[in-house]
């Protein structure tokens, strides 16, 4: 995930309001004409700037999306760009989509818990944060900052899957993680495979035409929860999707609670708990699930009881 110095922010800002030379850059802002390349350099890296054949020193945004979020953000002022410096941006869109404890925030973020609680309090004071003992959220007033940390993160991992694949997909994006398709992987550092994708490790042949990663800021060790939770974040209508979901987790077992406290943190608990009362031989009015027949008769394929 794209993390920001307030040295680029002030760069980017510059850019943003007209500097567009590390000329002007230099000659308007306290930055030396070698600081003003390093930081250009860097958020060109960071694909915030675009790139200019005709000119390598005409600077301007670049048209990605966590792009034109940040020029939104720096161009309001209605947060000081100090806000989302450093580890501050990371706790942020940790937080962006829903509330979340100082202890889910720091394994996310990498960060030790008194880290985050320290980041938490600066934020609060400015605004931005709520705190209710442990748990963080961002107001439901606060859109505008809101907005900006979806946008941007969805932006950023859009750019990291660029950089692992040629012609990588996105296809589910919160926070300080993703899940993308992908033919082959550049680099494959950090990319775990998911979903059906992975189910093959475990006996389970599904006939898949491309290949399914899951990427995450703190790295995880993926579960067979978290591989069944994924197919059902690509594709919830896929009663085929489901039922091998189903398959995997009977076969190899797994923890209820953390298949219901992670379903609801990625937003499908409804789904994965009709799914847990499913697989306790309880019927579910569930249009989504596979008819019992069915589901039993793949079992017996794989000699699952």
């Amino acid at each position: 995930m794209i993390t920001l110095t307030k040295h680029e922010l002030e760069a980017f800002e510059a850019i943003c309001l007209g500097r567009d030379s590390t000329k002007k850059m230099s000659g308007t802002t306290s930055f030396s004409s070698r600081t003003a390349y390093r930081l250009v350099r860097s958020l060109r890296q960071k694909g915030l700037l675009a790139e200019d054949r005709a000119s390598e020193d005409r600077l301007k945004p670049s048209s990605s999306l966590h792009s034109a979020a940040l020029r939104r953000y720096v161009i309001s002022r209605q947060h000081p760009p100090d806000a989302i410096s450093g580890s501050k941006l990371l706790m942020l869109i940790s937080v962006s989509s829903r509330a979340k404890s100082l202890e889910r925030v720091a394994a996310e973020t990498l960060l030790t818990k008194g880290t985050v609680r320290v980041l938490a309090w600066s934020l609060r004071n400015l605004g931005i944060l709520t705190m209710d003992g442990d748990l963080i959220r961002i107001p439901r007033s606060n859109m505008p900052m809101t907005n900006f940390l979806l946008d941007f993160a969805r932006g950023a991992n859009m750019a990291l899957v660029e950089s692992k694949a040629k012609e990588g997909m996105v296809l589910w994006s919160e926070g300080l993680e993703c899940i993308f398709s992908a033919a082959a992987l550049i680099d494959p550092e950090g990319a775990n495979r998911t979903a059906v994708s992975a189910f093959p490790d475990f006996g389970l042949q599904f006939i898949g035409y491309t290949t399914y990663y899951h990427l995450a800021h703190w790295r995880p060790r993926l579960r067979v929860e978290d591989l069944a939770l994924h197919e059902l974040l690509i594709d919830p209508q896929s009663t085929l999707g489901i039922s091998y979901s189903l398959l995997l987790l009977r076969k190899e077992g797994y923890d209820p609670d953390y298949l219901a406290r992670e379903a609801e943190r990625l937003g499908v608990g409804d789904l994965a708990k009709d799914m847990i009362t499913y697989l306790s031989g309880i019927e579910v009015d569930d249009p989504q699930l596979p008819k019992r027949s069915e589901l039993e008769d793949l079992f017996r394929e794989y000699g699952v009881t």
